[in-house]
């Protein structure tokens, strides 16, 4: 047995099953990867199959047989996978437990407390978030990237704002809002600081059909 090309047909296994790892379960570890399936197949799919064919000719040159590149493989991804999800196992946990899917985009709870509670929004372009006001909760709003749409008013009387990077709007209890991305514009990310009633959500209209189901603290806007 060649133990110079199994040396070099291990490496190339551990960084094939190393770009697995990665491809799979980025979604989990990174938000920006939560939506891109494809890109994720590109960046991490192609290199695995990569060096999967490498390790695969080496092993088979050192070992002169087929299934043990394919168990010398496989045995790879006990020795990669538990030190990968032991370094990133915690931010797994954390990052999927802060952010909560939304139809329109998603929202970061970056602070919960019994005093004031601390959101981030993501708002993609040609969404908008239910028409909508609060009973109790006072919040006010800082625009982090993009150009957000704000109709706002009580009543009748709604008008029209808009709000570029930068901009501040404080919205009292009772005041009817909504929050709006034009077709085809920058992405929208907001940071709302509020009182902690996250389930005081009164929504009027909604584009997702919600007006009717029982809000949770998770559900609102």
């Amino acid at each position: 047995m060649d133990y110079h090309k199994l040396a070099i047909a291990c490496m190339f296994f551990l960084l094939g099953q190393i770009n697995v790892w990665f491809g799979t379960n980025s979604q989990l570890v990174w938000k920006w990867w939560a939506d891109k399936p494809f890109v994720a197949a590109i960046v991490f799919g192609i290199p695995a199959t990569i060096f999967f064919w490498y390790g695969t000719k080496y092993a088979f040159d050192a070992m002169d047989e087929l299934w043990g590149p394919r168990f010398l493989g496989f045995g790879m991804s006990y020795v990669s996978f538990p030190w990968l999800y032991r370094f990133y196992g915690g931010r797994v946990k954390k990052e999927t437990k802060s952010y909560i899917d939304k139809p329109w985009g998603w929202e970061k709870l970056w602070a919960h407390t019994d005093k004031y509670v601390g959101k981030i929004l993501h708002i993609k372009d040609g969404h908008q978030l239910s028409r909508q006001y609060h009973e109790k909760k006072e919040e006010t709003i800082y625009v982090m990237t993009g150009r957000l749409t704000l109709e706002i008013g009580s009543g009748k009387e709604i008008v029209t704002k808009y709000l570029e990077r930068g901009d501040t709007y404080h919205i009292e209890p009772g005041v009817i809002h909504r929050f709006c991305v034009q077709k085809d514009s920058p992405t929208v990310q907001l940071m709302e600081v509020s009182t902690p009633e996250l389930d005081d959500v009164v929504r009027l209209e909604d584009d997702y059909n919600r007006i009717h189901q029982k809000r949770t603290p998770e559900e609102g806007s």
